[in-house]
């Protein structure tokens, strides 16, 4: 079964990626969190092995870098910056992020997880 985390403090995103992804005929658990930190608790708590991470760059409890840091810690899932943030894409964030996707580019996020997820 695949598993994969979706972290934005916006709950319509949190929604839409989650349609995407049925619409994509996925079988596996989607868990979505407006908070990050409830996010990491999960994967601190349970040993799950991720397939995919999904988080935006900008929220209030913590940013999309500093959430990539912390999951990198419980699983070497390919992480999915998907971002309405204008972000420079440096060095720590081509290191943290696997793929990098502007949040109101929804074709390039359905490309990217039909690839990623079949």
């Amino acid at each position: 079964m695949k598993n994969i985390i979706h972290v934005d403090d916006d709950d319509s995103f949190l929604w839409m990626v989650k349609e995407i992804i049925n619409n994509l005929d996925f079988t596996g658990a989607i868990h979505s969190y407006e908070n990050p930190e409830e996010a990491l608790e999960l994967m601190k708590e349970h040993d799950t092995e991720w397939d995919l991470l999904i988080t935006d760059y900008d929220m209030p409890q913590m940013n999309g870098v500093t959430f990539a840091r912390e999951a990198k810690k419980f699983s070497d899932a390919p992480i999915i910056l998907f971002s309405g943030s204008k972000i420079i894409f440096d060095e720590v964030c081509k290191e943290l992020f696997d793929f990098s996707i502007p949040k109101f580019n929804t074709p390039g996020l359905y490309t990217k997880l039909k690839e990623l997820l079949n």
